[in-house]
C-alpha cells in the first residue's frame, strides 16, 4: 500500500501539465528510490542588503522570495511574496555585478506585475478577492517565459466564511501576461477540512531541470501526509 507521500508524488508526476502548451516532465522524489546525488559545491561571494522599505518604481521592495537567471540578457528575475498588499503581485528585473569573485553590486532595473487570467494585476485581499502568495520563479530560455508558484490561501475560522485559494504554478510572458497554468492533483487543493495544503506552507521554490523539467519545492507536509511529508524538488 502506498503511503500518502508516495501517492501524491506519483499523481504529481502523472497529472501535472500546462494548459495550451507542450507537456513538461515533472520530477518528484518521495524519500525513496536510488542513492542521493552528491550535493553541489557552493561558494559564498558576498551579500548586498536592501534598505527596509526601499521604494522602486512606485513599489516597496521586499519579501524577495525566489530568483532565476536569464543568461541571454545577463539579468535576473526576482519575485516578491507580497500578497498584493503594498503593490500588485510582481517580480523585479535585477542586474548583479561581480568584481572578480566577489559580489559588488545589485541593481534594480524594472518591476513587472504578474497579471491574472483576465490581463489585470492582482488586487489586495478583500471580502470577495483573494490574491496569490507568490514564492518561486523560474525562467525558461527555450520558451522565453517565466514560471511562478503561489502558495494559495487558507483562512478557516469558526463562525466566519472560509477564505480559500488553491496553490498554483503558472506561466507568464516576460511582460507578466498570463500564458497558462499547470493542473495539480486534488491533494494540492485547499479545503475547509484537515486535508490538503496547510496555510502558507505549500509550493515554494521553482527550478528548471533537463528534459525540460520543472521542479517545484514544497515546504511542509500536507494535512493528510505522514510527518516525513513529500519531498518535491
Amino acid at each position: 500500500r502506498q503511503r500518502p507521500s508516495e501517492r501524491l508524488a506519483r499523481q504529481l508526476a502523472d497529472a501535472l501539465h500546462l494548459q495550451g502548451q507542450d507537456r513538461l516532465a515533472f520530477l518528484v522524489a518521495a524519500g525513496c528510490g536510488g542513492p542521493a546525488a552528491s550535493a553541489p559545491q557552493l561558494t559564498f561571494l558576498g551579500k548586498v542588503e536592501l534598505a527596509h522599505g526601499l521604494l522602486f518604481a512606485d513599489t516597496t521592495v521586499g519579501g524577495l522570495s525566489g530568483i532565476t537567471y536569464d543568461a541571454g540578457r545577463n539579468q535576473y528575475y526576482v519575485i516578491s511574496d507580497d500578497r498584493s498588499a503594498k503593490a500588485p503581485a510582481r517580480f523585479y528585473t535585477v542586474r548583479i555585478t561581480l568584481s572578480g569573485s566577489v559580489l559588488a553590486k545589485v541593481e534594480l532595473v524594472a518591476t513587472t506585475p504578474l497579471l491574472n487570467t483576465d490581463g489585470t494585476p492582482f488586487a489586495p485581499l478583500t471580502a470577495t478577492t483573494v490574491p496569490p502568495d507568490p514564492e518561486g520563479i523560474a525562467f525558461d530560455a527555450g520558451r522565453q517565459q517565466l514560471y511562478w508558484s503561489s502558495e494559495g490561501e487558507r483562512i478557516v475560522k469558526p463562525g466566519e466564511p472560509p477564505v480559500l485559494l488553491d496553490p498554483w504554478v503558472r506561466a507568464a510572458a516576460l511582460d507578466g501576461t498570463f500564458r497558462g497554468e499547470f493542473t495539480l492533483p486534488p491533494e494540492l487543493h485547499m479545503s475547509i477540512n484537515e486535508t490538503g495544503p496547510r496555510k502558507n506552507q505549500a509550493l515554494e521554490g521553482l527550478t528548471l531541470g533537463v528534459g525540460p523539467s520543472l521542479n517545484p519545492g514544497s515546504s511542509i507536509p500536507a494535512h493528510s501526509a505522514e510527518p516525513s511529508g513529500v519531498n518535491v524538488r
